[in-house]
């Protein structure tokens, strides 16, 4: 009698164990879903940022030419000014 008790009682608690490890299965899976979705998220933002940091270099570089350039006028001008500065007398 009291093998019997001991022998349904295991065997409860077995199938309890078992239903426990798929919980938990199911619950890692659902885990690793959320991380995955949180870190495509994350690399979305990442991207934005990258692309975003290229136009700010594209508009640096641009900006740089356009001062060199306003640069080398300035010096043409001034070049040609005291030319004719020259010429004239």
């Amino acid at each position: 009698m009291m093998a019997t008790k001991w022998e349904a009682s295991s065997q409860e608690i077995l199938i309890q164990l078992a239903e426990l490890k798929e919980r938990l299965n199911a619950f890692r899976d659902e885990v690793n879903r959320a991380n995955l979705f949180d870190m495509l998220r994350k690399v979305a933002v990442i991207e934005e940022r990258l692309a975003e940091l290229k136009r700010l270099k594209e508009e640096t570089d641009r900006r740089y030419w356009q001062f060199h350039m306003l640069f080398i006028g300035g010096i043409i001008t001034l070049a040609i000014q005291v030319l004719i500065l020259f010429f004239k007398k």
